[in-house]
């Protein structure tokens, strides 16, 4: 037992497959490794095998019974206040197990640790830290206000609730995390009151769980795919759009070249059904609309000739993807804003790229396609400097040290 203690509030934790349950997993792994001893609490009831101390706490509204007094609550606050919070009530759990936790632990310097999204494991840490007086480190894997793609989408009460929120968390946090530079700055610009509390901790990868490439199937085209949601301003418009002018033009042989979309779609991320179905038509457009397993959306992206990162939208989110993309090698097209974050991870990763910016002209668009499908399948290994940055240790290794500036 470590004299070191680490209270982290994930909602999202392995086995749970989203995207937002690997970066605290790399975090408690590696923390581990330093002499932290490393309590995890999560909504993901799935147990999994591992050195890890995790409890598993049940999120109570996801089946819940509707009559009940506390159902009809969170369901008021997501659709009044919060639209898409998740965890409200589930919060009040983590901090009764972790409050018991710790009372176990009465010699341990400690420390509270949660990561956004969703809203109810930052209500969760807030609250711990008020209860037991301890540092909080707030981490944002996403912004809280003016996300793009959502921020439009909110009423002034939303949007002024949202604010007061982060307000309060920046307010009470000993240390704030952001996992791009332009997020941290952007956060900076907005809560300067708490400037000197924002740090860069970037997502990045396991080097002991390495994604390679497989060896591409024997087919007549060249498979380029993007696996995951489009939703939220991810939209794939310009993309398809420009692929259908290329293929009306004749500068793309459609028999030779397919695009694969696996993943759910909200309307308008896509173009209109006309365009669509012609695409289907003519063979360069494949969908598999729902949700992919985990293990199947790997095994796609590691078996295609290039992948699709789809983030038009903001410059200074960094999709967790990418660094599953760039550990593969194959040719990447990133359609992005100019100047994204995005970008320059991929200009340090020593893997093939284009950016099809957002904003582009229909010739900049169909030119910068044009460029990546010249480009060859065979993948290349990471830069030394990328694996050096990005790597799970090293980034283990600063939030150890900021650990030890709020003691």
């Amino acid at each position: 037992m470590s004299e070191h203690l680490v209270l982290m509030v994930a909602y999202h934790f392995p086995p749970d497959p989203s995207a937002g349950s690997m970066r605290p997993y790399r975090f408690a792994k590696y923390l581990t490794r330093l002499g932290y001893e490393v309590a995890v609490f999560t909504a993901c009831e799935e147990s999994q095998e591992g050195p890890l101390q995790v409890f598993r706490i049940r999120d109570p509204f996801p089946g819940g019974k509707r009559q009940s007094a506390g159902w009809q609550m969170e369901r008021a606050l997501r659709k009044t206040l919060w639209p898409g919070a998740v965890g409200i009530r589930w919060a009040a759990r983590a901090v009764k197990a972790a409050l018991a936790f710790f009372k176990s632990r009465p010699t341990s310097r400690a420390c509270v640790f949660s990561t956004f999204p969703p809203l109810g494991a930052h209500l969760a840490g807030w609250r711990m830290a008020q209860e037991t007086r301890l540092p909080w480190i707030a981490d944002f894997r996403d912004p809280m206000t003016f996300t793009p793609g959502l921020w439009e989408s909110l009423n002034p009460l939303q949007r002024r609730a949202a604010l007061l929120l982060e307000r309060a968390f920046a307010k009470d946090a000993a240390l704030i995390v952001a996992n791009t530079d332009s997020a941290a700055e952007q956060f900076r610009r907005r809560r300067p009151e708490s400037a000197s509390k924002v740090h860069t901790i970037w997502n990045g990868f396991d080097p002991e769980e390495r994604i390679h490439p497989l060896p591409l199937p024997r087919r007549p085209y060249r498979l380029f795919s993007h696996v995951g949601e489009l939703y939220a301003g991810r939209s794939a418009v310009m993309l398809l759009e420009s692929i259908g002018r290329l293929v009306q033009a004749g500068r793309l042989d459609p028999r030779k070249h397919r695009i694969l979309l696996a993943g759910s779609m909200e309307p308008g991320m896509l173009p209109a059904e006309p365009l669509l179905n012609k695409a289907v038509e003519q063979g360069w457009l494949e969908r598999r609309p729902g949700l992919v397993p985990k293990s199947e959306a790997l095994r796609i992206a590691q078996t295609s000739d290039g992948l699709l990162l789809i983030q038009p939208h903001t410059a200074i989110q960094v999709p967790a993807k990418l660094f599953e993309y760039v550990q593969i090698g194959r040719p990447i097209l990133a359609h992005v804003p100019p100047g994204s974050d995005t970008e320059m991870v991929l200009a340090k990763s020593g893997v093939r790229y284009v950016s099809a910016y957002s904003g582009s002209s229909p010739e900049e668009m169909d030119r910068a396609l044009i460029n990546y499908f010249e480009l060859p399948s065979d993948p290349l290994p990471l830069a030394a400097s990328f694996v050096e940055q990005f790597a799970a240790p090293r980034q283990a290794e600063s939030l150890a040290r900021m650990l030890e500036s709020v003691w």
